[in-house]
């Protein structure tokens, strides 16, 4: 990891060097950001599977913010340990829901 950043301030990283046949899941969301143009290119030296957890996606305001819940019954209650429900919500972030 620590060449890559060389190599990416020297100008000699290759991008054929993040292009593979296998991804890690949390990889696989960086570079869909990066190929839809929200990340630039370099950033996948930042979100490589050594660096990136699924679990650090929720965590990454890189990736969104939290908007809230979808819950399929009304009786459903999101339990107070979940790693979302003390974050603050787009609304509360934002001013708006929409």
């Amino acid at each position: 990891m620590p060449q890559h950043l060389e190599l990416y301030f020297q100008g000699d990283l290759s991008e054929q060097l993040f292009k593979k046949q296998q991804y890690f899941c949390s990889e696989l969301v960086a570079y869909c950001f990066i190929v839809a143009g929200l990340l630039d290119p370099s950033a996948a030296i930042l979100y490589h599977p050594a660096t990136i957890t699924p679990g650090a996606l929720g965590s990454d305001s890189t990736f969104g913010t939290f908007f809230g819940y979808i819950l399929s019954t009304e009786e459903y209650s999101v339990p107070d340990n979940d790693q979302f429900y003390h974050q603050t919500p787009f609304h509360e972030i934002f001013g708006s829901s929409a």
